[in-house]
């Protein structure tokens, strides 16, 4: 069965990891530079916003694995 939610901060490494995973795959990630950029500024972005407020992202949970 799969859980839907709203993510949290506790949820950002998971949340890093999928996005990661879908730049690579559409090619958009040139280098690992371009990775540590996009891991750092997405990171920032996350910490600040989920926990103040000013952003919302649901999350789909199966079992122990966001998907």
């Amino acid at each position: 069965m799969i859980e839907y939610r709203k993510a949290t901060i506790h949820d950002i490494e998971s949340l890093l990891k999928v996005r990661i995973d879908f730049l690579r795959e559409a090619k958009n990630i040139r280098n690992d530079d371009d990775e540590k950029l996009l891991l750092t500024s997405n990171r920032e972005f996350l910490s600040s916003s989920l926990s103040g407020g000013s952003f919302v992202q649901f999350i789909a949970i199966r079992g122990l694995v966001m998907v």
